[in-house]
């Protein structure tokens, strides 16, 4: 049974934030000084996707099955650097979150699609996604629907 893919709501925040905080006890255990959540990181999240939910130029969805939600992407307005001019707004892809399962690069992909959809609608001319360097299904997604590898991100901590 594929899931519903619909706009998120605020009802549907405390599933969104424990879907991300599962998803940020394994970035943690990848990378722990990078990803370290903060004390309050739930009731900060759960604060941070409000706000972004309530903008004009939030693109916000979820999966839903059998009234549970089972991973959700949500796209902003980005303003681009002075220095680069992608010819219009851009909606940038940060939080997108779907748990191991079976179709998991289909869910994945109907969301994202839902997203940049809704973001072209909107007038935006680009978009930019966040995938971690071991997310392997986000990365084979991104690579075989025409998004590039623009840049990469590598820390060390100190």
């Amino acid at each position: 049974m594929s899931p519903i893919i619909r706009p998120a709501e605020t009802g549907d925040l405390a599933q969104m934030v424990a879907l991300i905080t599962e998803e940020r006890k394994d970035l943690t255990a990848r990378q722990p000084v990078f990803w370290r959540p903060a004390q309050d990181a739930p009731a900060a999240t759960k604060k941070y996707f409000q706000y972004l939910l309530r903008q004009q130029t939030t693109f916000g969805f979820v999966a839903e099955e059998d009234g549970k939600v089972v991973g959700f992407a949500i796209g902003y307005d980005m303003t681009p650097p002075p220095v680069y001019d992608p010819g219009g707004p851009t909606v940038m892809i940060d939080d997108w979150v779907v748990p191991p399962r079976d179709d998991r690069a289909h869910v994945l992909g109907a969301l994202y699609h839902a997203v940049e959809g809704a973001a072209r609608s909107a007038g935006a001319k680009q978009v930019v996604c966040v995938a971690v360097t071991h997310d392997a299904d986000k990365q084979k997604f991104l690579k075989t629907h025409d998004l590039a590898n623009v840049a990469a991100w590598w820390a060390k901590p100190l």
